[in-house]
């Protein structure tokens, strides 16, 4: 993947509730599946997992493909060169700078083999 420039993904940090003089709206914080409060970060990494750029704008509750829109990387994805693109996983839209992997039955089929995206996060949360 020689035009990959890299690797985004989102991760939830979790954080203690926030006070209403804090933040606004306390239940934008509170992510319904994971029950808990925290904050939606959004991470780009190299081919070695070191991290390359991180953004920290949205409650837990945003979803990555809107925390990616309000971050100041995605206008730099936006305007990349032809054949240029950013590997993300299906919580993103693909376009023709972020490549998805395959999902369903076709991930299932070698010649559509999937990369994964997880490791820099995995490797990071293992440290802590």
């Amino acid at each position: 993947m020689d035009d990959c420039i890299a690797a985004l993904d989102g991760q939830l940090c979790h954080i203690r509730v926030p006070s209403t003089i804090e933040v606004k709206k306390v239940k934008s914080f509170f992510l319904v599946h994971k029950q808990c409060y925290g904050l939606n970060v959004q991470a780009t990494y190299d081919v070695s997992c070191h991290f390359t750029y991180l953004s920290v704008l949205c409650p837990g509750d945003t979803p990555n493909c809107k925390a990616f829109h309000a971050s100041q990387f995605y206008n730099s994805v936006e305007e990349l060169s032809d054949g240029y693109f950013v590997v993300v996983d299906n919580a993103y839209s693909l376009s023709t700078t972020l490549l998805i992997p395959f999902s369903g039955k076709d991930k299932q089929n070698s010649s559509k083999d999937a990369y994964n995206i997880e490791q820099a996060f995995g490797l990071l949360v293992s440290l802590l």
